[in-house]
């Protein structure tokens, strides 16, 4: 479009600006800018087509006028301000179209002077609208963010802070001015600033975690959750930026908090409860069960959500039974309480529950059920028991015709059982249920009686009420009966609600004990004939047997004091040297010392254990050991018989508790007659481990020979006292027929037993067991003993000391003394009680042999004399006396005497006696044989 000049418009009067504005319009036209010209009162002077077009007018019709359009209207301010040679600038928006226009007034001047106006407008509506709606965004978002509880900023992959924006200022220790350039290590904890670069690492690897922090602000440990993601590299730039969203949860973590510790307890509760506790979905399935349920199903909890019975072993059709179960009580909405069994998978036992399955939904709506079971299989068995119990109760009360009453105290009410009607002879029912009907079959004499007693334990006074009385039949005829009642039932006050009772009848008895009471009257001076007779007996056998056991002291006293002069004379003529010969005669001589002993010995043992007074000890017992010994004891006299010996023995793992010595007695016994009755040939020794138990075990001794053999018709007599296979071998091979007796005596006192088997002309095998109780290895350390024998040790050791050696019996005196002095001791002696007290008063003694028996003062007393003496306590006193009764011993013991030797003793038993108490501290000891 060329621009001319509007059609009567006046021509320019000067050539020079005729040539300008030709100049000015010709560029107008050719340009494609808005462009126009305006003089200093804001009339047009030109325009270009681009302006025309704009501001949809001719450009004549505008040319000399000031327009009216925005675009091109100027105030008379900026017409002023134009002139005074100002440019303006201005964003024009024009309202109708809705563009903005970008208008820059410019003054020409003619030299110094503003002669004109240039104007360009520039089309921004799209820069204009751009930044605007960003002006708007950025309004939102700063809204948004202030609007929001979180603390949001930016990080570069360093780490630094590139902005902060915080809409709350209690969430800050410090102004977010001091984040603003600074990386997280510079301005948060050690452990906050690592989560946080390990939050960018997760985001820079595209992983969408959340992160959790714990700050300190204002003393106050606050938890926040961070959630971080890369902004997009066209907005980022070059640099990776990251935007932080943290979150403070401080109330919500401790809420959680609380949760977790609730759902804790109440896991532990539920798996605290005995009954299995059960919630399952719409499908039947578990959602939750306890630990009862895991047990019963033999699996864990945790391994059952998700599952249901089926899984776990149940029986198909008791899965399926479960599940219409669930289904129907989920379809019903009502609680239910049913009965049902379900199988241990442990044990495969078929178990009874009650359950209470209760329907409900849970936080998100859906249908779930709680099922609590309790277990009655015992509660069901105990009823069953109850009701097979009643049943046979009702059985037995049948066949023993037992009538029942059952009265309420209360009302007066008494119900009876058939029985009871039938007892009476009347039919059920015949009798009206009260007190007063049940007291007028009472017998009128009896009825008194019979009132008073159930009165008695109504108060209490008695446990239960019990009579016999007699009850009146239909007919009038009187019967025995024993009535017995117990109360059953008592209110909040103890007072009496209900008492049950039965009726027997006894008459047959009472009519027996009627006729029983004639008899007995006749009986009663019998009876107390036979008594006295019977006591004059049982006197009469007391004192024989104190007489016994008096003639048997007296004998064992008489018999050893001699023997224990004989023995010890032999020992000091053998002492002083003997010929070949003597020493033959003195074996001869000792041997028969020997056999009258054991004899003795026999004797008083088979009274003891008659007289109940054979005491047995208890002592650690070594197998091995006491086997040895019997060996050790025969082997001599074996040996001189060309006998070979031999030992057989278990293996025994324990200790043993038990009388050693009589074991050893019987063994030996055994053993000594398998000696005297073998001329060639074995006799073996055995001890062998029959059985065991945890606390005990039962042992079998052995002696097997090949002697002459016993006849199978003498067996039977072998173990009776006094008794021999065969009398002759008395003469032939001597003994008494005791000793087999006293063994299978002391094997009956050991829980045992004894017996034997036998071939004439083969051999024998004699056996007997005992019972010990064991002792765990190691047994009692026994302390190893010094070397040498008692003598030596009493030379080497005891040298000197003075010993009182007190008997009233001259030889014994001479013997003892000169076997003490032998071992180096200085003896004093005494031939009765006195002179032992007064000798023991004037001067001191480290030993005091005391003899029982004596004239004028016994050992006892003479004791007890010593003993209150000054210093008396402190000096060993050793009983030295023939008897050999338990009752000696104990006397000996009152006294204050510390040990018991019996006489006769050897020397080596003597010096064994003498070393110990010279050794050992004064202390009441054992008796020793």
């Amino acid at each position: 479009m060329n621009v001319q000049a509007p059609t009567g418009q006046r021509p320019l009067a000067d050539p020079t600006r005729a040539k300008g504005e030709t100049s000015l319009q010709d560029a107008l036209a050719h340009s494609g800018l808005c462009l126009f010209s305006l003089d200093l009162n804001g009339a047009v002077t030109a325009l270009s087509p681009a302006t025309c077009q704009l501001v949809d007018g001719a450009g004549d019709a505008l040319i000399g006028r000031r327009p009216d359009h925005p675009a091109l209207q100027l105030s008379d301010a900026e017409l002023a301000t134009l002139r005074s040679g100002e440019a303006v600038h201005q964003l024009i928006d024009l309202a109708q179209s809705g563009a903005s226009l970008q208008r820059h007034l410019e003054p020409t001047r003619d030299g110094a002077t503003v002669v004109g106006i240039v104007g360009t407008l520039f089309d921004v509506t799209a820069h204009v609208r751009s930044r605007r709606e960003r002006a708007e965004r950025s309004t939102f978002l700063r809204a948004t963010l202030d609007a929001m509880p979180d603390l949001v900023f930016l990080l570069d992959d360093d780490g630094r802070f590139i902005e902060f924006h915080s809409a709350r200022a209690d969430l800050l220790a410090v102004p977010t001015e001091h984040f603003i350039g600074r990386t997280v290590g510079e301005t948060l904890p050690p452990a906050v600033a690592a989560t946080c670069m390990q939050a960018i690492a997760d985001a820079s690897a595209g992983l969408n975690t959340r992160h959790h922090i714990e700050l300190p602000i204002d003393g106050v440990a606050l938890r926040f959750e961070l959630c971080v993601s890369r902004m997009a590299d066209e907005i980022a730039g070059d640099r990776p930026v990251f935007v932080v969203v943290s979150r403070e949860i401080t109330d919500r973590w401790n809420a959680e908090l609380r949760l977790r510790e609730s759902e804790s307890l109440l896991r532990l509760v539920i798996d605290a409860i005995p009954d299995p506790v059960v919630v399952k979905d719409e499908h039947a399935r578990f959602v939750l069960c306890n630990q009862a349920v895991a047990r019963l199903y033999d699996t864990e909890a945790a391994a059952m959500v998700g599952k249901d019975d089926a899984d776990f072993g149940v029986p198909p059709e008791m899965a399926a039974f479960f599940r219409q179960s669930v289904l129907r009580i989920m379809a019903s909405g009502e609680t239910e309480t049913v009965l049902e069994d379900s199988r241990d998978a442990n044990s495969g036992e078929i178990r009874h529950y009650r359950s209470i399955k209760r329907p409900f939904k849970d936080g998100r709506g859906k249908d779930r059920v709680l099922v609590i079971a309790h277990d009655i299989t015992d509660i069901r068995r105990v009823g069953e028991r109850i009701a097979e119990s009643e049943r046979r109760l009702q059985a037995v009360l049948e066949a023993t015709r037992e009538g029942v009453w059952d009265w309420h105290v209360p009302s007066g009410r008494v119900v009876h059982n058939d029985q009871w009607y039938h007892l009476l002879g009347f039919g059920t029912g015949e009798i009206p249920e009260t007190v007063e009907a049940f007291s007028n079959q009472i017998h009128p004499d009896d009825k008194p009686r019979v009132f008073e007693r159930l009165e008695r334990a109504l108060r209490g006074e008695a446990d239960a009420y019990y009579s016999e009385h007699r009850l009146l039949r239909k007919s009038g005829e009187p019967i025995w009966v024993q009535d017995r009642g117990r109360i059953v039932e008592r209110d909040d006050g103890g007072v009496p609600i209900r008492v049950l009772g039965s009726v027997s009848d006894i008459t047959e008895r009472k009519t027996a004990e009627a006729e029983l009471k004639v008899y007995r009257d006749h009986l009663e001076d019998l009876v107390t004939q036979r008594t006295r007779e019977l006591d004059q007996a049982r006197q009469a056998a007391e004192s024989a047997s104190v007489a016994k056991s008096a003639f048997l002291a007296n004998m064992s006293h008489e018999i050893r004091t001699p023997l224990s002069a004989i023995t010890g004379m032999a020992y000091l003529v053998r002492r002083l040297g003997v010929s070949d010969r003597q020493a033959d005669q003195l074996d001869k001589l000792e041997r028969a010392g020997e056999h009258l002993l054991e004899i003795i010995n026999a004797i008083l043992d088979l009274s003891k254990i008659e007289a109940g007074k054979f005491e047995l000890e208890s002592r650690p017992i070594e197998i091995d050991e006491l086997v040895g010994v019997v060996r050790s004891m025969i082997h001599e006299r074996a040996t001189a018989l060309r006998l070979r010996l031999v030992v057989e023995t278990d293996a025994f793992p324990d200790t043993y508790l038990g009388d050693g010595t009589r074991i050893r007695q019987a063994l030996l016994n055994y053993a000594a007659n398998a000696v005297k009755f073998t001329e060639r040939g074995t006799i073996t020794l055995r001890a062998l481990l029959e059985s065991h138990e945890a606390h005990s075990a039962v042992l079998r001794f052995e002696v097997e020979d090949t002697g002459i053999g016993i006849d199978e018709a003498a067996m039977s007599r072998l173990f009776c006292a006094f008794e021999q296979a065969d009398t002759s071998t008395t003469r032939a091979y001597g003994g008494t027929g005791l000793g087999l007796a006293i063994t299978r005596k002391i094997a009956h006192l050991m829980g045992g037993e004894a017996g034997a088997c036998s071939t004439p002309g083969k051999g024998s095998r004699f056996w007997f067991t005992v019972r010990l109780a064991k002792l765990p290895r190691p047994a009692v350390a026994r302390p190893a003993e010094a070397g040498g024998d008692p003598e030596s040790r009493l030379k080497a050791q005891h040298s000197g000391k003075r010993v009182l050696l007190v008997d009233d019996e001259a030889m014994n005196r001479e013997v003892n003394q000169v076997m003490m002095e032998d071992a180096g001791l200085v003896v004093e002696t005494a031939e009765n009680g006195v002179e032992a007290v007064a000798l023991a008063s004037r001067q001191a003694f480290d030993l005091i042999l005391m003899d029982m028996q004596m004239p004028e003062m016994d050992g006892l007393e003479a004791t007890r004399r010593i003993r209150a003496l000054p210093g008396g306590t402190d000096v060993p006193i050793v009983a030295t006396t023939a008897n050999a009764f338990a009752e000696d011993r104990q006397r000996c013991v009152e006294a204050g005497m510390n040990d018991f030797l019996s006489k006769p003793a050897a020397p080596p038993v003597l010096y064994a006696m003498l070393l110990k108490w010279l050794t050992a501290p004064v202390a009441s000891g054992q008796a020793t044989e």
